[in-house]
């Protein structure tokens, strides 16, 4: 028996209202992000902002589709992670974490958070080493090169901080303060008196 055109068509119309609904429900970043402009396009306007309130917009825009690439059980531990770190229990933020980034590996943006957790953590050889992760991942993270530039203040390896920052002003050359940061550093690297 054939099923006759009309019942085909509902069937399809049902399935089509399920995936939305499913997509909806799971976070259907793809739709979300539809009309921004992909990662690069925006960091290409970054990058040649002509004021702050712009890059400040643009990075905001930048930040909110990183978020939305994070799947919707990882937002979960993500969350959870954050909630973790701020009552001051960071060791199982960091697994919450580890789950994380071993659940979806190829986001940039988790590394970042990870590292984030590790440097409050004390651990400055482990954030370092994941924002060498997460900027591997995705080069334009302006919040990824300050933190390698802080966490390597922090370690006492000014050059490395310099070099980070420099990274920083060549993304976003608008960032508040970020000139006498670099010259600041620069002193440093050099053995002056910051």
């Amino acid at each position: 028996m054939r099923a006759q055109p009309h019942l085909i068509a509902k069937r399809a119309f049902r399935w089509r209202l399920f995936a939305l609904a499913a997509m909806s429900c799971w976070g259907a970043s793809a739709i979300a992000a539809a009309p921004d402009p992909p990662l690069a396009s925006l960091a290409t306007q970054l990058a040649q902002a002509h004021d702050p309130g712009q890059a400040q917009a643009l990075a905001a825009r930048m930040e909110a589709l990183r978020e939305q690439a994070v799947q919707p059980a990882v937002r979960l531990l993500l969350r959870r992670a954050q909630r973790e770190m701020t009552a001051g229990q960071r060791r199982a933020a960091i697994g919450d974490l580890d789950d994380a980034v071993a659940l979806q590996p190829d986001n940039a943006l988790l590394w970042r958070e990870r590292a984030a957790a590790y440097d409050l953590d004390g651990n400055l050889d482990a954030a370092v080493q994941d924002l060498g992760g997460s900027l591997s991942r995705d080069a334009g993270d302006v919040l990824a090169w300050q933190a390698l530039a802080a966490v390597e203040e922090q370690r006492g390896t000014a050059a490395a901080a310099y070099k980070a920052w420099q990274h920083v002003l060549t993304l976003d050359p608008m960032i508040e303060d970020g000139g006498k940061r670099l010259d600041r550093l620069r002193r440093r690297a050099l053995g002056q008196p910051a």
